[in-house]
């Protein structure tokens, strides 16, 4: 598994190196963990699922903190897209 931790909007950096990380180690799962994920970033990751079998998913994952300095390390993940 091979999880790229974003702290903000995704970028065409960090999916290179998502994609890179992923070749190299041959990862079947890829988490990509940001805060904002842009459409063109959902559907890549919607295309890579799509274009390999059943042994490989791709998955992007929202974070967001609370909002007070006592909640600032307490993390929530929501799926943005969930396989099938």
């Amino acid at each position: 598994m091979l999880i790229e931790n974003q702290l903000e909007k995704t970028d065409h950096t960090h999916l290179g190196q998502l994609l890179t990380y992923a070749a190299g180690l041959e990862a079947v799962t890829i988490v990509w963990i940001a805060e904002r994920f842009t459409e063109e970033h959902r559907a890549t990751l919607d295309w890579l699922n799509e274009i390999t079998d059943e042994r490989f998913n791709s998955l992007a994952l929202k974070s967001s903190s609370g909002g007070s300095a006592t909640h600032r390390l307490l993390q929530k993940f929501n799926i943005c897209k969930q396989t099938e």
